[in-house]
């Protein structure tokens, strides 16, 4: 199995941490670059937001790296009402 997620700050540190642990391959995509953005405008629509882009273009390179498995961390944002995204 290879885990892969996107970048979403350092959330990927205890993720990596636990899937070392328990020898799970875990792949990280490169960091955010213009390519990253150009895939994710790519395979979206126009008018969603950059960070959903982003996030969707580390996934697709996640999945060019190989993984099987994409994780999509998520919780609580305290402004989501206010997001318009």
């Amino acid at each position: 199995m290879r885990i892969g997620m996107p970048h979403m700050g350092n959330t990927y540190i205890p993720f990596k941490a636990l899937f070392q642990r328990l020898n799970v391959d875990f792949v990280l995509p490169p960091v955010n670059n213009q390519r990253t953005l150009s895939l994710g405008v790519r395979h979206s629509p126009e008018g969603l937001c950059i960070p959903f882009k982003l996030t969707l273009g580390n996934l697709i390179e996640a999945a060019e790296l190989g993984v099987d498995t994409l994780l999509m961390p998520s919780g609580g944002v305290k402004l989501w009402p206010h997001i318009n995204c």
